[in-house]
């Protein structure tokens, strides 16, 4: 008689490669059971599961069992003779005994060795060893199996790899109305792979942005990491600072063990008005690491970058109240002169230090009659209380009413105009009716 010594257990370990590229494992010319008889046969080889799948043996119980159908079973030889052409490739039932080799040419005994191959795709696989016993079987009544039972261990490995190389994100401000209204958020992506139940945290590895200055001459805001938001759709945002923060708990290992995340992460208006109104690019240095929920089950994986606001330089400048008039209406006027305030007159916005400067459309205001008056007869200087305002008298020149002013969301600026006592006299004997002329505001820069 001849005598085969098979191995009564298998262990497939699956790599974390192909779990990570979702491919199928096979595991080739695996021993197991044996073909015995004393002549040469043509066999039929059945095999059938003890269990309804693959429980878990080895991890937490409360990790899903392994489908029958993820796992496959090929005959690869009996004795010396390859049959990989004419098997068929089979996963296990625990209703029913399935064949994987159908007698379709005379074997002589020894051992079989078989392919096994799990499908990966489309699955959480989850870390851990997952067992079941196969039997093998042989349909007919000559010859028969030896250790026909086969516990077969299928290993998953804990890992947490990153998949995202950089934390990098940048927060575009170019728009004003960011400042007034919208503020700004951009969305990142955090990717990584995993087996295990994860948590995310956050940190930032400095307190306070880093500031790189458009404009030299300007003071260095102070602007703390917690003015940046920080939110995992579906958790709670967080707001990073020097300590870790989980900005998502308790992840569950998804179909396919690729965990794809994409936090967003916003600077309210309020809070770029107050503290990023100048020019320039804040930097904040950023860490997330990933470890396993549960303690030493996982190495932790972590990535680095940089949190980026990107502030453009802009600048605008609206009058409101665009008709001024300086009515003489009486003999007083003429010796006292008119004047008259617009309040807010001007709403001034800029990210970059500002000049404004104002001048008229010619040397002279023109009646509809042809008729001239001299524009430097008037006055424009800020209203009561009104700062950081030069008095000029007008011209056709661009002259600054205001110079190297600090940047400014929505400065609201009241205007006095005025023709003085002093030049009202020059108005003696003129033509009445309305005489105008276009006076225009610059922003430029300094």
């Amino acid at each position: 008689m001849l005598t085969t010594t098979a191995i009564a257990q298998v262990t497939i370990n699956l790599p974390e490669s192909s779990i990570r590229t979702q491919s199928d494992y096979t595991a080739e010319a695996i021993g197991g059971p044996s073909l015995n008889g004393l002549l040469s046969l043509v066999p039929n080889i059945n095999i059938k599961s003890n269990l309804a799948n693959f429980p878990i043996s080895s991890g937490a119980t409360s990790i899903p069992a392994v489908p029958l159908s993820r796992f496959f079973v090929k005959i690869y030889s009996i004795g010396t003779l390859i049959l990989l052409g004419s098997s068929v490739e089979q996963f296990p039932s625990n209703t029913e005994t399935k064949s994987i080799y159908g007698g379709l040419a005379s074997v002589s005994p020894g051992p079989i060795k078989s392919n096994y191959r799990v499908q990966i795709g489309g699955y959480a696989w989850h870390a851990g060893t997952f067992s079941n016993t196969i039997v093998f079987s042989l349909a007919g009544l000559l010859g028969s199996i030896g250790t026909p039972n086969q516990l077969i261990n299928i290993v998953v490995p804990p890992f947490i790899t990153m998949e995202t190389t950089s934390a990098d994100i940048a927060l575009n401000v170019n728009t004003l109305d960011q400042f007034r209204s919208t503020g700004v958020t951009a969305n990142g992506n955090l990717n990584y792979f995993t087996t295990v139940n994860t948590n995310i945290r956050l940190k930032s590895t400095a307190a306070n942005f880093s500031f790189n200055k458009t404009y030299p001459n300007l003071p260095v805001p102070v602007n703390v990491s917690t003015l940046l938001n920080v939110k995992i759709p579906t958790f709670t945002a967080v707001n990073p600072n020097t300590a870790d923060q989980n900005v998502a708990t308790n992840v569950i290992v998804p179909i396919g063990n690729k965990n794809l995340n994409a936090p967003a992460y916003t600077i309210t208006a309020a809070n770029l008005k107050t503290n990023f109104i100048q020019a320039g690019i804040y930097t904040l240095p950023i860490t997330y690491s990933i470890p396993p929920v549960t303690t030493n089950e996982s190495t932790t994986a972590s990535v680095s970058g940089n949190a980026t606001v990107n502030v453009a330089s802009m600048s605008e400048l609206i009058i409101s109240q665009p008709a001024v008039k300086l009515i003489f209406g009486s003999a007083n006027d003429y010796k006292n002169g008119v004047s008259v305030t617009m309040t807010n007159h001007l709403r001034v916005s800029s990210t970059v230090p500002y000049d404004i400067t104002v001048k008229a459309s010619g040397a002279t205001l023109t009646s509809t009659s042809g008729n001239t008056l001299p524009v430097n007869l008037i006055r424009i200087e800020g209203a009561s209380g009104q700062s950081g305002i030069t008095p000029i008298i007008l011209s056709a020149t661009a002259q600054k009413l205001m110079n190297a002013s600090a940047p400014a969301i929505d400065r609201l600026l009241s205007i006095k105009y005025s023709i003085p006592s002093a030049q009202a006299a020059q108005l003696l004997n003129k033509a009445g009716g309305d005489y105008t002329t276009t006076v225009t505001y610059t922003i430029v820069a300094p």
